[in-house]
């Protein structure tokens, strides 16, 4: 590991996926991505589709991909899924956590493919993804953790064959959680007005701060606001899926997430927040947080290449 920073990342991170991922599947309700209701309205922004039946049938338009690479790939649901599905053929997958590529493995030898998926533990920035030998990259949820965008975006650039695609899901939201003056007042004024049965014990909406989240994790959110300019430098066509969420987001860190979970009046509420924050975005009121990309015609003259 080249760095304390990197250390305290990889140490994160797999005490995460020991509590809450031991089987792939992300149990921790205060993570909003993993109540049904809100996977339900990004399968509703994507067409109906799950990731999965996206990614097959429109990142790679139903061609059968040779050779995959998933960088920051965590425990790589979307990729061994793909590979099991015969989507991909063979994938390297990338991270810092031993722990997440630990069931990674193991998810991959349960379905009998194991000799089809290979992984790497280190820092993504030193990963030498070689020349035009990928015909897809994928980033779950890692880009906004990259400390040099046009590094890795130019890596990744150079990596994919001239139809291979890059296809991510992420945060691109204000860099380290800082939520933005107009979502965090509307969520304030929310939090306020909730049933406390809704809310946590604090009497206002608590929020990030700055240090604590660089104190759990140095690369958290990073530069998330900073990815989708990365992107354009590095692919001529970029198309993104929104998810919007900043409304949504900001409220969750104050919630009562059991609540939101276990009780008729938490499912609907979950519900009516959505719609809300769907609303704001589509008319521009408040910025996405949270988009899924679709990076094509990779450049190999962008900043950040050799």
């Amino acid at each position: 590991m080249p760095d304390d920073g990197l250390v305290a990342t990889a140490d994160y991170w797999d005490t995460y996926v020991e509590r809450h991922m031991v089987d792939g599947t992300n149990t921790n309700r205060a993570e909003w991505l993993a109540h049904p209701t809100v996977q339900e309205y990004h399968s509703s922004a994507r067409g109906g589709r799950s990731i999965e039946s996206w990614v097959a049938e429109t990142a790679l338009g139903g061609r059968r991909a040779s050779r995959g690479v998933g960088i920051g790939a965590g425990t790589s649901s979307l990729e061994i899924g793909l590979v099991a599905a015969d989507v991909i053929g063979h994938v390297d997958l990338l991270d810092v956590s031993a722990g997440a590529l630990e069931v990674a493995t193991r998810t991959a030898a349960e379905l009998g493919i194991a000799n089809r998926v290979t992984t790497v533990e280190g820092d993504a920035h030193e990963f030498d993804l070689g020349s035009e030998r990928y015909d897809i990259a994928s980033c779950m949820g890692s880009l906004h953790h990259v400390g040099d965008l046009d590094r890795l975006l130019g890596a990744t650039a150079d990596a994919l064959t001239p139809d291979g695609v890059l296809v991510a899901y992420e945060y691109v939201g204000p860099d380290r959680f800082a939520a933005g003056p107009v979502e965090k007042e509307l969520a304030r004024r929310l939090y306020r007005s909730l049933n406390v049965a809704l809310r946590s014990p604090h009497p206002e909406l608590p929020l990030p701060d700055a240090e604590a989240v660089i104190a759990a994790d140095p690369t958290e959110a990073i530069h998330s606001s900073e990815i989708l300019g990365a992107l354009a430098r590095h692919f001529d066509d970029v198309v993104l899926v929104h998810h919007g969420g900043a409304l949504a987001y900001t409220l969750w860190w104050g919630l009562n997430h059991d609540a939101l979970f276990e009780t008729r009046e938490g499912v609907e509420f979950v519900d009516l927040l959505l719609r809300f924050d769907r609303a704001l975005t589509s008319d521009g009121t408040i910025d996405d947080y949270f988009v899924t990309i679709l990076a094509s015609s990779p450049r190999h003259d962008a900043p950040g290449t050799a």
